[in-house]
């Protein structure tokens, strides 16, 4: 049987840990400037210029009243496999994965007799296990470890690919077939579970040759099994049977945490990594939803819009697997654990006349100041953070390199209204227009909402504006002020 083991982490974690920390709450913040070694008359043109400071606030209040409970009408009568977006963090649920700690996941390699699988694709998502389990070891600022339990070989499952095959757009879900896929998960039980240890495993990730391609407008080409990538949760496991309930039944017990990545997550690119998918699930099997309006939402009216259907897309890759900046929104790594609460600036609006924040890089480990809260009520705030993109982790496009995923991203809370109805939503600099960025892929990655707040933009909430002032390395300079009437 095979040992669980820590993967080694990915080379490039070690980039993100060397980052030293950035002052967010203290008084005075003065960005490091590199100093000339030359007379000023002999300094070339592209010598740095120096970036300005500022008089940062010290105002900070208990964080504990920024950690709003949910007060929504539901949650006293909640069944405990519901989903959560705000305190308590509910974890201790028997059908939710911790989110600090270690977790023990699976990688089981399954292919057909007219596909089968190569040594390529094996260390395709070899890679995929690394870049996963650094990407978690940076967010939880080392507070999460990924355990992986590797299979030696290919495991055919019986028949054609294409007795499998299913869904030719992105509208046909794959996890809603339950049906099919329980009889999946069954043959793979079959064929898996003499040679497999199943024992503690937690989520088990299925891996299928790399076959067939998507066109940048979705179509497919080639033989591609699944469009995107069946899925469950434990949570569909529970004594009331839901629709799209499913479970892998195996020797050494039963588990509801599965993922397999389809043709839209195994783009070598870096641009759809079947990890973005892995890591997405496993957001859900943490209990945390993706602030998306429920269906039959009434709030919103008839409207479509992308924004609309996933306002909080941008808040991070547990929202929007495609968001280009792979990152975790403020509040999420908070009820997580991921975030200590001196960490948090907690502020009570009451006392904001004219006040400056600085707010270090959401993902960079360390830094004083992951996120500025302004309390507005028991309820209710205003979440302001810090986003940079980074070539080594987030999909490189022409307007990423132009630093259109930099900036500052807010969005305001009321944790006694339902997810349907407008509790978690974003501020925007531009309005709600679509945005199209034609080199990520696949189609529906490549249009999204402009989120980010650069600087000289500004945005009002209540009685505040809140205007970027300065956007550098690692930080980002915040003004809030009380609007006179």
């Amino acid at each position: 049987m095979n040992n669980i083991v820590g993967v080694e982490m990915h080379k490039y974690l070690a980039l993100f840990l060397v980052l030293g920390l950035l002052g967010g709450c203290t008084s005075i913040e003065e960005p490091q400037v590199a100093q000339s070694t030359v007379e000023k008359s002999q300094e070339s043109e592209d010598s740095p210029t120096p970036q300005p400071s500022f008089e940062t606030s010290n105002l900070r209040i208990d964080p504990s009243l920024c950690k709003f409970e949910d007060k929504t009408p539901g949650f006293a009568t909640r069944d405990p496999w519901m989903s959560f977006n705000y305190f308590p963090n509910m974890q201790a649920d028997p059908y939710l994965l911790p989110s600090l700690g270690e977790v023990n996941l699976a990688l089981v390699f399954l292919n057909w007799i007219d596909m089968p699988g190569t040594d390529d694709d094996r260390n395709y998502y070899l890679e995929q296990v690394d870049a996963m389990t650094s990407w978690f070891e940076l967010v939880s600022q080392s507070k999460y470890q990924l355990n992986w339990r590797i299979a030696d070989s290919w495991n055919a499952l019986p028949g054609s690919w294409k007795d499998y095959k299913r869904g030719a757009l992105v509208e046909d879900s794959d996890e809603e077939d339950p049906i099919a896929n329980q009889a999946l998960l069954d043959k793979i039980s079959e064929v898996t579970d003499a040679d497999f240890d199943y024992r503690d495993i937690d989520y088990v990730v299925f891996a299928i040759p790399r076959s067939g391609s998507l066109t940048e407008q979705g179509t497919e080409v080639g033989d591609v099994v699944f469009y995107a990538g069946p899925h469950g949760f434990q949570s569909f496991i529970h004594p009331n049977p839901d629709p799209l309930m499913t479970e892998f039944r195996t020797d050494e017990g039963s588990m509801g945490n599965w993922v397999l990545a389809g043709t839209s997550f195994q783009d070598k690119k870096n641009r759809s990594p079947a990890w973005v998918l892995w890591a997405h699930e496993m957001g859900h099997m943490f209990g945390y939803v993706s602030h998306a309006p429920m269906p039959g939402a009434e709030t919103w009216g008839d409207s479509t819009s992308q924004y609309e259907a996933n306002p909080m897309s941008a808040g991070g890759l547990f929202a929007n697997q495609w968001n280009p900046v792979r990152a975790v929104s403020g509040w999420t790594s908070w009820v997580a654990g991921w975030l200590d609460d001196d960490q948090i600036q907690c502020v009570e609006a009451q006392e904001v006349t004219e006040e400056v924040f600085a707010i270090n890089n959401s993902r960079n480990v360390g830094g004083t100041t992951k996120a500025v809260i302004l309390r507005t009520g028991e309820t209710t705030g205003l979440v302001i953070e810090s986003r940079e993109w980074d070539p080594v982790i987030d999909p490189t496009t022409i307007k990423a390199k132009n630093g259109f995923y930099d900036g500052v991203f807010m969005y305001h809370i009321d944790s006694s209204r339902d997810i349907s109805d407008q509790s978690l939503i974003p501020l925007l600099p531009n309005g709600q227009d679509e945005v199209y960025d034609t080199m990520l892929w696949p189609g529906p990655a490549t249009s999204s909402v402009d989120s980010m707040f650069q600087e000289g933009e500004s945005a009002e909430y209540g009685d505040f504006r809140i205007q970027v002032l300065s956007m550098q390395e690692g930080v980002d300079y915040v003004k809030v002020t009380r609007i006179q009437n």
